[in-house]
């Protein structure tokens, strides 16, 4: 079977199974694997020195495999002792700098990988990308004569030019400023949707993980943590690592009452989870600054600590009578200061809890 065959039914466009990856005797990928289906949009996000750089390496066929398996459309791509070039791979690669020619005008960038094709579908294909990456009138200029969000899109339009099945992006925006980060995030994930591209982006920023992709896998040493929605990421982390590097939040020390409701000093919590902990067990519930209301008549109260305006809200520090601390997103018309005592309590719709850490 050959790469731009039909995917056979129920056959995952991606699949990425047990894949584990060394460089000397370092084994910085372990046994990882996820599937990537219909039109998704993937991100894997995680700490600088996490393997995810190293796992995109080795689907785009630039690094070699110890063992596991890369499938496209039903074919192998990488095993060990066995692998497709990077060229015959049917994908599309953005790296970090852009990697464009300095001595090419944008036009000729992104000609670059379709000089196959006669003049009048180079020409036609280009001044395509041209209009969906909004260069129009810019086709002549050289790299160096552009922005750096402007150098990215010609990166994305000379990837998108050989009809990619999959496109590959290294911490694609990381050297832009912060603004112009979270406009080219939206604005790619609109291209790559009209395209009909999937896509996946390495990333250590959550809120462009977010912003970007449908499915996130979290990677902390080498290993997939969790594999899903960025909701559920958020709402139903699958161990205390996800739960602490996704989001803002706080862990609040309490002791199980049964199997869905732990004490606590803001009340007794429960929720739409079921473990399996012994009465009196200690735990740690999280809670979102979204979980925690200003609320005037309730029994338990914070002092503020800290502050940080966010426009629409502002982000508070709560210490509790104890010495714990949460955090809360309360609405900006409220102006607590510091040092102030606010009423609180827990609405929590999601119950994310774990076995205290000694």
């Amino acid at each position: 079977m050959h790469a731009h065959d039909v995917p056979l039914p129920d056959q995952p466009l991606l699949k990425v199974e047990n894949l584990s990856c060394r460089h000397g005797d370092d084994l910085v990928v372990d046994e990882l694997g996820f599937n990537l289906d219909g039109a998704d949009i993937a991100c894997l996000l995680g700490p600088s020195g996490c393997g995810k750089t190293t796992t995109l390496r080795a689907i785009a066929g630039f690094q070699p495999v110890s063992s596991g398996n890369i499938y496209l459309s039903g074919q192998l791509l990488s095993g060990p002792g066995s692998t497709v070039a990077p060229e015959r791979r049917e994908m599309g690669m953005v790296f970090q700098d852009y990697a464009l020619f300095p001595h090419l005008s944008v036009e000729d960038n992104i000609r670059f990988g379709i000089n196959h094709l006669s003049n009048s579908e180079q020409h036609r294909r280009v001044d395509e990308l041209l209009v969906l990456t909004r260069l129009q009138g810019f086709g002549k200029r050289f790299p160096d004569e552009l922005s750096g969000g402007q150098q990215q899109r010609v990166a994305l339009a000379r990837a998108l030019a050989r009809k990619p099945r999959l496109l590959l992006m290294d911490e694609p925006f990381s050297s832009l400023d912060v603004d112009l980060r979270r406009d080219l995030t939206l604005e790619i994930r609109e291209i790559l949707q009209e395209q009909q591209v999937n896509a996946i982006m390495v990333t250590h920023d959550q809120e462009e993980a977010f912003a970007f992709a449908d499915r996130i896998g979290v990677m902390s040493e080498g290993r997939l943590q969790q594999w899903d929605t960025p909701f559920n990421l958020y709402h139903e982390p699958a161990n205390r690592f996800v739960a602490d590097f996704v989001g803002k939040g706080a862990f609040l020390p309490g002791h199980a009452l049964d199997t869905n409701s732990v004490t606590t000093e803001l009340g007794t919590l429960s929720g739409n989870r079921c473990y399996d902990w012994l009465p009196d067990a200690p735990v740690e519930v999280l809670l979102r600054p979204d979980d925690i209301v200003p609320s005037e008549d309730s029994p338990y109260q914070g002092t503020v600590e800290h502050k940080v305006f966010a426009g629409t809200s502002t982000l508070y520090t709560l210490a509790l009578p104890t010495g714990s601390r949460v955090q809360a997103a309360f609405s900006s018309h409220r102006d607590y200061r510091i040092g102030d005592r606010v009423g609180i309590r827990v609405e929590a719709d999601h119950f994310i809890a774990f076995k205290r850490q000694s």
